[in-house]
């Protein structure tokens, strides 16, 4: 907060890295404000929530806006690629608690790579406007995105250490809602801590379907700022995404070894269906009544799954699958549909 005093402002221009930086002060003993630099560098990628950045020729790397200490107290940051090869630095002090959250940046891999990359999801804080508040457009998970990473942002240092918590709910329709309900729920079975980051593995349980992130914080001083919550939670922040369906290859049907997702799949004898859980299922006998199968990377070694009866089997992945026979014929053998589950 600018503190007024009976003296007139200055703006000063100085020389920070071969640029011109920007500093505006209150009053002739007073520390600085605000102020602003530019930096230059091999590439900048401009995101909501900060820049991407390389130097030196190295990876290159996330910084986020928001407020931290870089060493010379709290202050407010906005970063904005003015170029490909630059981006301006600018800062406000803060010296006044702000909202608990700042942003839960949202970063994806895909099923080729082996970094996380920010992406733009729109987010905003129950603490924003002390509401609750509807949700706009999802942000679309992709067919090749495998992980989905959420890592806060908080817009203050308390001395007495945040902790976060993290759940989700999910729907094959666009009914999900913020609302104090839902967010209930959620917290009640949660488990805070320090750790502000999470991972959740896009199985083909979510494919599909609406995923609604909450992200929960407190301060631990055991005052809620969110009203009506069974434990203390002072700011809640939501990612609303939808995570794409994986389309089913046009395939003839036939005898032989498959691989895919969920879905149809026909085997004679001998033949393996490799799921993309990781499990191997191999057809080692049928009749009119049921099939018998042995498995690879899951958790059982063999069954005989009764004709048009669920069977289920965890893969090593922790991924649950339902297994049902449905029919057999004399040309492409037995018909078995796979579908990825949840089992609480």
């Amino acid at each position: 907060m600018i503190k007024k005093i009976a003296f007139a402002s200055l703006t000063l221009a100085v020389i920070v890295g071969g640029a011109i930086s920007t500093v505006q002060a209150t009053g002739s003993n007073q520390e600085p404000t605000s102020g602003s630099n530019m930096v230059n560098v091999d590439s900048c990628v401009q995101h909501i929530h900060g820049v991407m950045v390389g130097k030196f020729g190295k990876t290159p790397y996330f910084l986020s806006n928001g407020i931290h200490d870089a060493g010379y107290g709290l202050r407010d940051y906005i970063l904005t690629c003015t170029s490909n090869t630059q981006y301006k630095v600018e800062w406000t002090e803060v010296s006044q608690p702000q909202p608990v959250l700042s942003s839960v940046s949202t970063y994806i891999k895909t099923g080729s790579g082996v970094v996380f990359h920010p992406v733009d999801v729109e987010e905003k804080s129950y603490a924003d406007a002390h509401a609750y508040f509807g949700l706009s457009q999802p942000f679309t998970v992709t067919q090749s995105v495998q992980k989905l990473m959420f890592r806060v942002t908080p817009s203050v240092v308390s001395s007495i250490g945040l902790s976060y918590g993290f759940g989700w709910m999910t729907d094959t329709t666009s009914s999900l809602a913020f609302n104090e309900a839902s967010a209930k729920t959620i917290a009640a079975s949660l488990n805070m801590s320090a750790k502000g980051t999470v991972t959740l593995n896009v199985t083909d349980f979510y494919r599909g379907k609406y995923v609604l992130v909450y992200t929960f914080v407190r301060n631990n001083d055991g005052v809620s700022q969110v009203p009506n919550m069974p434990i203390e939670v002072d700011d809640i922040m939501v990612n609303y995404l939808y995570v794409e369906p994986i389309s089913a290859p046009a395939v003839e049907i036939s005898c032989g070894n498959s691989v895919g997702g969920d879905g149809l799949y026909t085997g004679c004898v001998g033949d393996i269906i490799t799921h993309s859980s990781g499990l191997k299922i191999r057809v080692t006998g049928y009749t009119d009544t049921y099939a018998h199968l042995s498995f690879t990377n899951g958790s059982m070694i063999q069954v005989y799954v009764p004709k048009n009866k669920k069977t289920y089997i965890q893969a090593n992945n922790g991924t649950w699958l339902e297994i049902t026979y449905t029919q057999k014929s004399a040309k492409f053998g037995v018909f078995l549909n796979i579908k990825t589950v949840q089992i609480i």
